[in-house]
């Protein structure tokens, strides 16, 4: 059900530059702007009551509120400690733990054990202490938490330094800024749920070079035939889907097993299936700064929903590139180049095919269907150089994401247009 009433939130993160967001909730309707985006997005129906609720997740009240509204599923287990432990289900029909102080009946912390495809089983948390009453309802000042996002781990500290209960809140405090107003743009979502091992649709560019098409999570991965064995290059989001990478790179290249996994970054789109090539034997390349992050996400616990790797617990072979990696015989030839000027992560690493004159990349570079390639921002302006101080004949483009609105196929010169052009323009106003 859409909530009843009204909610608005700011955020502002200090990173290299510093980042702005906004949520407004109301009954029927919500706008939500990402710190660090510039498109606003917009909430309905239950999408609106549940984000509703997860803003409200700063208080201990509002876990009580949905353990009170889900009697059905109320379980009282063993006490742990002081704490008396209470489970319900939440929105989302997962379970929540409340440990609950057993003097003073104040809510300590709260568990979520969930799964997800990319990552495994997961734990979140949050903690809450030094509780002060005000207006009769008792308040934590002090609030920590643990979460899971789609590529990230983080943990945060919050401290309530003023607390004011049923003061005034005037219509004006809910004006959106005059820019996001009449911001409304779709947002789709890869779908999940497919059946395992089934073929992927592919594209031969020759040469022994097949783009494959991976709909399900938007984007798109590489294969390499060499003489007696073949490489993928971006192993996909989940271990579902990279089984039905290998599946395919087997169909395509049979009996030339993949012998490696090269990734771009550490991007769920990229490295999120890697279990899977882990469970066949496949050697991992990637930089160096990822190696640690690569073998805790391959021994994350897959209890719930166990994929191939959670039953062999087969060990990761993970190889770094150094600047530059080549793999090569005599029918064919991979240039994997590092470097860390992208402007998107601190590490990444350019693919190179020279007997296409191919440059294969992952969230830097966008050429639409219909259009030419983007303004050239930061990420493009760093391909452009990258290619210019390394001497590279790249003639061609393959982009990894987006499959559905995004070329598999693009010419050198649209890059090279774009960055002329934004040059072109920054000189013109004297910058």
């Amino acid at each position: 059900m859409p909530c009843s009433r009204t909610l608005k939130k700011t955020e502002s993160y200090h990173f290299n530059r510093p980042l702005n967001g906004f949520t407004v909730l109301g009954p029927e309707a919500g706008l939500v702007l990402v710190a660090g985006s510039s498109e606003v997005r917009e909430l309905a129906d239950k999408e609106l009551a549940a984000r509703y609720c997860a803003e409200l997740e700063l208080l201990p009240q509002e876990y009580l509120r949905q353990a009170l509204e889900s009697t059905e599923h109320l379980r009282l287990l063993p006490a742990n400690g002081s704490n008396d432990v209470v489970i319900y289900r939440d929105l989302e029909g997962e379970e929540r733990a409340l440990l609950i102080d057993s003097k003073r009946h104040l809510l300590q912390r709260v568990e979520h054990i969930g799964h997800w495809k990319t990552k495994g089983d997961r734990l979140e948390w949050v903690n809450f202490s030094d509780y002060e009453e005000h207006g009769g309802v008792q308040i934590p000042r002090e609030i920590l938490s643990h979460s899971e996002g789609f590529s990230t781990q983080s943990g945060s500290a919050q401290t309530l330094r003023v607390i004011d209960i049923g003061g005034p809140i005037g219509i004006e405090q809910f004006t959106l800024p005059p820019s996001h107003k009449d911001a409304f743009p779709d947002f789709s979502h890869g779908k999940i749920g497919f059946k395992v091992h089934e073929v992927l649709p592919s594209h031969d560019l020759g040469e022994g070079v097949f783009i494959i098409d991976l709909a399900d999570c938007d984007s798109r991965s590489m294969l390499l035939e060499f003489n007696d064995y073949s490489v993928i290059v971006e192993g996909g989001d989940n271990s579902q889907i990279a089984d039905r990478v290998l599946d395919t790179a087997e169909q395509l290249c049979p009996g030339k097993p993949v012998r490696y996994l090269a990734t771009s970054h550490h991007h769920p789109l990229y490295t999120g299936g890697i279990r899977s090539y882990v469970d066949r034997g496949v050697t991992i390349l990637t930089t160096k700064g990822n190696v640690e992050y690569l073998h805790d996400l391959i021994s994350r616990p897959y209890r719930i929903q166990p994929d191939a790797w959670q039953i062999s617990k087969r060990e990761p072979v993970i190889e770094v590139i150094d600047g530059l990696r080549v793999i090569e015989d005599e029918t064919q030839r991979l240039e994997l180049h590092e470097f860390d000027s992208s402007t998107h992560t601190d590490e990444y690493v350019l693919t190179y095919v020279p007997s296409l004159k191919l440059g294969f990349l992952g969230d830097l570079l966008s050429s639409r269907k219909g259009e030419g390639a983007s303004r050239a921002g930061g990420r493009t302006r760093a391909v452009y150089e990258l290619i210019q101080d390394l001497g590279l004949d790249i003639q061609q483009f393959s982009q990894t994401w987006y499959l559905e609105t995004g070329k598999m196929l693009f010419p050198f010169s649209e890059v090279e247009q774009a960055v002329l052009e934004a040059k072109a323009a920054k000189e013109s106003k004297g910058q």
